[in-house]
């Protein structure tokens, strides 16, 4: 299996990519790779625009970390992308 129908396969597997969005008649697994790193690229991209919208929620006093928690929407990747990670918040989160 190729690095790029291995992302694919990850990102099916996660529910973060449609199959429709990959379609190949050919069975080119270049094509396959070239469609897996442009949709790695994608979500990479709306994750980036994400965490722009929380922080300046989070600068403008519309959002807190407790209302993200409740939201389900908490993530270590996305409070050291916002500088707020702390050892007590992991620890809370078990993510120690």
């Amino acid at each position: 299996m190729s690095l790029g129908e291995l992302n694919v396969s990850l990102l099916l597997s996660l529910g973060k990519l449609k199959p429709s969005r990959f379609y190949c008649r050919s069975g080119n697994s270049s094509r396959l790779a070239s469609i897996g790193a442009r949709e790695t690229q994608r979500l990479a991209s709306i994750g980036a625009r994400e965490t722009q919208a929380v922080s300046l929620l989070l600068a403008l006093g519309k959002l807190s970390v407790s209302l993200l928690l409740a939201l389900g929407k908490l993530s270590v990747s996305l409070l050291l992308a916002l500088g707020k990670l702390s050892v007590s918040l992991l620890l809370a989160l078990d993510g120690f």
